[in-house]
């Protein structure tokens, strides 16, 4: 074992199979890439390519401002459960640049997605609807744009200053207080401007997909799934690092057990406010809500819907209760690929249906080339954002804590 207690960052570095994964993934990206290329020239492909890329940015997006509003959480509240994967957060809420390149699709090719920027729907709106605000003013491409870029302008400069002053913190020892206050007047605002630009950019850019309808609760569901995905993420990738050093060493049954038992409340969230938002329509039956509901509850989507019940809130929810699940290596690392899964199928449910009136549900190989396309590069730069500094923050505060229990396990090995 390395003398981690020399504080040297070269041992906390990620280990070297890392960067095998990093390759692969790349490769991965590649082929979705070339997949993606060739449905651009079958009949009608471009349109299913548009519709696949919006789910697939949606899941990939929410990975990353997941991982984000985690991050600004555990500067906020402290504690040893956000110290061990603080930078699996950094790294991966940096992945919004790669996420903005991935929008540009969308926003070029916007009125190909969203029905209310064509004329012909501008032209069919009756006269007392055309004159409404949300027709009038909000749902207008010009402010459809600014928007978006307001929204990635937040979300990057956000996560810019966070690995920059992460950056001068490792090569900075000493000032503890003002570091943590400098994090905390970032994360503060930051968590509130998160959760606003990404409640009202799952407006534009998901709920919009149906102009009749809406939702107040829409973008609480929204954070609380990137929340859970983030979280499923992170345990995941920690377990996958505990096999070798330094992560080995750290990542404890405790963390472990901490991480879980998150897992397990942001998973009773989202299915909370789900619930919430499916009972209020349901109970005020008002025919501009419900139809929202009743396309995705026939011609196979309700399949989909059942399954998002069982696999989504049920089986998580029943694994999660227990202590021994979230203590094991192997039944947290499929409990959370199943949640992360489930996040895709749920992201798919939400979207899909808006496209030609529903339709019978049919799951397509593009669906699958967006996906594998944008998540092996974003695992490649998560990868690469991760190995370019120390795995663990080295001057914080709960170093020194971690760094004498290892510097007493150490002397203990020793003699």
């Amino acid at each position: 074992m390395a003398d981690y207690t020399n504080r040297d960052p070269r041992t906390l570095m990620a280990p070297p199979f890392t960067a095998t994964i990093q390759m692969r993934s790349i490769i991965v990206g590649v082929i979705g890439a070339v997949v993606c290329l060739v449905g651009l020239f079958i009949p009608g492909g471009a349109d299913h390519l548009l519709h696949s890329w919006l789910v697939a940015f949606m899941f990939w997006l929410g990975l990353s401002l997941g991982c984000m509003g985690l991050l600004m959480l555990t500067y906020m509240v402290g504690g040893w459960w956000g110290f061990v994967p603080r930078r699996i957060f950094l790294a991966g809420a940096q992945n919004v640049f790669l996420m903005a390149i991935f929008f540009l699709p969308i926003l070029i090719f916007s009125s190909r997605i969203y029905e209310w920027m064509t004329p012909e729907f501008r032209n069919a709106l009756p006269p007392e609807q055309a004159h409404l605000w949300k027709f009038a003013s909000y749902l207008t491409t010009s402010r459809f744009i600014i928007a978006s870029i307001i929204y990635f302008v937040v979300w990057m400069g956000m996560a810019f200053l966070l690995a920059k002053w992460a950056g001068e913190r490792n090569n900075s020892p000493g000032n503890d207080r003002e570091w943590r206050l400098k994090f905390q007047r970032l994360s503060a605002p930051g968590l509130i401007l998160y959760c606003l630009t990404m409640t009202f950019a799952s407006f534009d850019w998901v709920m919009s997909l149906d102009p009749h309808w809406y939702s107040t609760i829409f973008g609480m569901i929204f954070l609380a799934g990137q929340a859970l995905s983030a979280l499923s993420f992170t345990a995941a990738i920690c377990i996958l690092l505990s096999k070798a050093e330094p992560m080995s060493l750290f990542f404890k049954k405790d963390i472990m057990h901490d991480i879980g038992k998150l897992m397990l409340a942001f998973t009773m969230f989202w299915a909370y406010v789900s619930f919430s938002q499916f009972l209020i329509i349901w109970a005020g039956n008002l025919p501009e809500e419900i139809h929202w509901f009743l396309n995705r509850l026939e011609y196979g989507w309700e399949v989909l819907a059942i399954g998002i019940i069982v696999f989504h809130f049920a089986m998580p929810f029943s694994l999660l209760l227990s202590k021994d699940v979230k203590k094991n290596r192997v039944s947290l690392t499929v409990t959370a690929i199943l949640i992360m899964f489930m996040r895709y199928v749920d992201l798919y449910w939400y979207i899909k249906p808006n496209f030609h009136g529903g339709g019978n549900f049919k799951f397509g190989w593009l669906d699958i080339a967006t996906a594998a396309m944008m998540g092996g590069f974003w695992m490649a730069a998560f990868l690469w954002n991760l190995r370019k500094r120390p795995l663990f923050p080295v001057n914080d505060p709960l170093m020194d804590t971690a760094l004498e229990h290892l510097g007493e396990k150490q002397f203990q090995h020793q003699h």
